[in-house]
Formats: C-alpha cells, structure tokens, sequence
C-alpha cells in the first residue's frame, strides 16, 4: 500500500502552492470536459478533472494543489456532489474547527 498525503480543510483564498492536498467545497461556476471553476464565496480556483455536476451544483473536491503557470490549481482526486448541504452552517463549522485544532 503506498503512502498518500493527509487533505486539509481549506478555504479557497487560503491555498497556496505549499499546500500538498486539500479538501474545499464550493460551487462550480463554469466548466468543460477537463476542468471547472470552484467558487465558494472566498475566492475562485481552477479544478482540474471532470465533474458530473452542473454549473451552479454545490461540490466538496479532495484533490493535490497544482501550479500551473503563474496560478494555483487543484488536480480532482476525489468530487462529491454537496447540492443539497447547507453552504453558510458548513462554512461556521469549518470556521469553528480550525479555531479548536489550531488554537
């Protein structure tokens, strides 16, 4: 079994290209057969892989932080669609546990 990297919770504003894999929820606001653009209130970022989801579909990505070019992306591992969660409590939730593990 090989090793594979732990994800965090990020925000989109706080990914950076040090960052190794993440995991964010956002809504994809446009696409095409090889990448979407998540947006989830803090900022918008490229997600590299194919999604079943609309546009304006609600989904939680996992995936490794990529650098392309001068941006920063993320290539999907992992799409799950999240249309049906409630986006303001998830982001309080978040908010409130990094809060408590980085305190």
């Amino acid at each position: 079994m090989s090793y594979q990297e732990p994800f965090i919770d990020k925000f989109l504003n706080e990914i950076s290209e040090n960052d190794k894999r993440v995991r964010v929820l956002g809504r994809i606001i446009a696409k095409n057969e090889n990448y979407f653009l998540l947006d989830d209130g803090t900022g918008n970022i490229l997600v590299f892989g194919n999604s079943a989801s609309d546009v304006g579909s609600i989904v939680q990505v996992i995936g490794k932080v990529i650098k392309k070019g001068k941006e920063v992306g993320i290539q999907a591992e992992i799409i799950i669609d999240f249309s049906n969660i409630n986006l303001r409590l998830y982001k309080q939730i978040l908010e409130l546990k990094k809060r408590i593990i980085y305190a």
